[in-house]
């Protein structure tokens, strides 16, 4: 026996037909989450037999509905513009990644707009970018004026001499 399970858009949830509600933000631990569901008794619903049978026509929507959904939620890899694929930068950005700087996607992990400005500098000096803001800025999904913005700020700041030192040792 199959049942099918939709989860839509709007966050309501139904089983076999039957729409259970909107369950998005459900925590049974919520007051209004307990009283909601407190004196429910399904057993007087309009859930059938029928609502249990193998469908094989509403299970393919319903797979397509699903797939369309998933796909929302998948972490995927950013496309890396064409300046970084060389050798030079990929040994760069891997030993960015192997210190934590960088995640496996070259995504910066904890920095601020200010590190993140910085790096893309020191990075563009090394591998000599000239259009580095738009590179970075792609990479890193990211306004380019603000990342360009952020760079600016932060060659003023004391704390970027600590956080350059730091980058200097993975990037060469």
């Amino acid at each position: 026996m199959k049942v099918s399970c939709i989860l839509n858009f709007n966050g309501d949830i139904h089983v076999g037909g039957v729409n259970l509600g909107n369950v998005v933000n459900f925590n049974p631990s919520h007051d209004a989450a307990r009283e909601r569901y407190k004196g429910d008794d399904f057993s007087d619903s309009d859930v059938t037999e029928a609502d249990f049978e193998d469908d094989d026509e509403e299970d393919k929507r319903n797979k397509k509905k699903a797939s369309g959904i998933t796909k929302l939620f998948l972490p995927h890899k950013r496309n890396i513009p064409k300046e970084l694929k060389g050798e030079k930068a990929q040994q760069i950005l891997k030993s960015l990644y192997e210190y934590g700087i960088l995640d496996e996607n070259f995504q910066p992990v904890n920095l601020s707009g200010y590190q993140k400005g910085y790096l893309a500098y020191k990075l563009s000096i090394k591998l000599h970018i000239t259009k580095l803001w738009k590179v970075f800025s792609q990479l890193w999904d990211m306004n380019p004026a603000v990342l360009r913005t952020r760079y600016n700020e932060a060659i003023s700041m004391p704390s970027m001499g600590e956080f350059g030192d730091k980058i200097n040792k993975y990037i060469g």
